[in-house]
């Protein structure tokens, strides 16, 4: 029961992200400078890639700790993750670099 209520907090927060996001797109339209506009767009898309960023690293994680307590090989971690082998090697990689990151 715990982990359907964790992904419902998650889902609501996802929609309050929606929202935000949509009011934002809203705002920047409303401005009538350009220059303004542009700036505003700019600063949105900075924040919107390190947001990805972030959660590109905490899915990194997550897949780390799911291939290292289940013991997968590539074509297994592929499998339960839904991805193809290429794309389980490539983020098997990033965890090992995110690892190292972390021993640093």
């Amino acid at each position: 029961m715990q982990e359907h209520d964790e992904s419902g907090t998650v889902r609501h927060a996802v929609a309050g992200l929606e929202v935000a996001y949509q009011a934002v797109v809203q705002a920047i339209a409303e401005i009538t400078d350009p220059d303004t506009a542009f700036g505003a767009a700019s600063e949105v898309g900075g924040r919107l890639r390190k947001m990805r960023e972030e959660v590109a690293d905490i899915r990194t994680r997550i897949v780390g700790e799911i291939w290292q307590r289940e013991e997968l090989s590539l074509g297994k971690l592929a499998a339960r993750i839904g991805v193809s082998k290429t794309r389980a090697a490539e983020l098997a990689q990033a965890v090992k670099q995110q690892q190292k990151k972390g021993e640093e």
